[in-house]
C-alpha cells in the first residue's frame, strides 16, 4: 500500500503522525495506535519492537514510576512507584515504540533505494544553505542499512566482537563506491497524501489541545 505513494510522500506523512502522537495521551494515544495497526505489516513490526527494546521500554516505564511524583501504586510503602509516572512511562513507550516499528515499515517497504529517494527530495532545499545533503542522506541510509543487518545477522555483541569488526575495517574501503538512487515521479495522489495527512493533524492537534 505505501509504495503505491513516492517515498518522499510516505516520509512526510510519516512525520505528521509522529507529531500527532506525540500531543496525544490516554485513550486517543491508544486509538491512533489501533488505527495504525490496522497497516499491512504494522502488528508483525510492532511485535518485533517490542522484542528488541524490552529492556528499553522497561527501563523508562520503571524510571518514570519512581522519579514522577503522584499516587503510589502500593499506599503506604515508600519504594512504591506512582500511578502518574507509569501512565507517562508507558505512553512515552509506546510511542517510541510505534516510532521504530513505523519507519523499519517504511524502510522494509521502499529499500534502501527508495528511502535514499524520500530522503534526498525532503532535504534538497536545505542545499540552497549550503549543507551536503548528499553525504548526509547517504551516511543516515548506511546507517539503517547497518543496523538491518545487525537486526537479520544477530551475532553475539561483545568487546571482542566489537574489537574485532573493528580491526576487520581497518584499512579497508567500508563505503560502497556507488549507490542506486531510486526514481520516483510525483503523482497527484502523492500531493493528496501529504495534503490529507497534514489535515489529519490539524484536526487531531485542535481536539488534544
Amino acid at each position: 500500500m505505501m509504495t503505491l505513494f513516492h517515498p518522499a510522500a510516505s516520509l512526510i506523512a510519516w512525520l505528521f503522525f509522529i507529531v500527532a502522537l506525540s500531543g496525544m495521551h490516554s485513550w486517543p494515544l491508544l486509538l491512533m495506535v489501533a488505527v495504525w495497526l490496522a497497516l499491512p505489516g504494522a502488528l508483525h513490526a510492532l511485535l518485533q519492537a517490542v522484542w528488541r527494546m524490552r529492556f528499553l521500554l522497561a527501563a523508562l516505564c520503571l524510571l518514570s514510576g519512581w522519579f514522577v511524583p503522584g499516587e503510589p501504586c502500593w499506599p503506604g510503602q515508600a519504594w512504591s512507584p506512582s500511578w502518574a509516572g507509569l501512565q507517562l512511562g508507558g505512553g512515552q513507550a509506546l510511542r517510541l515504540l510505534v516510532m521504530a516499528a513505523s519507519v523499519r515499515l517504511l524502510w522494509q517497504a521502499y529499500g534502501h533505494s527508495g528511502f535514499l529517494a524520500g530522503l534526498h527530495v525532503l532535504l534538497k532545499p536545505l542545499a540552497i544553505a549550503g549543507l551536503p545533503i548528499d553525504s548526509f542522506s547517504l551516511r543516515l541510509v548506511l546507517t539503517l542499512q547497518q543496523a538491518e543487518w545487525l537486526v537479520q545477522a544477530r551475532p553475539k555483541l561483545s568487546l571482542s566482537w566489537l574489537a574485532g569488526q573493528l580491526q576487520a575495517d581497518q584499512g579497508s574501503q567500508t563505503l560502497p563506491d556507488k549507490v542506486e538512487l531510486g526514481f520516483y515521479s510525483w503523482q497527484y495522489r502523492d500531493g493528496a497524501l501529504v495534503c490529507v495527512a497534514g489535515l489529519v493533524l490539524i484536526i487531531i492537534m485542535k481536539v488534544v489541545q
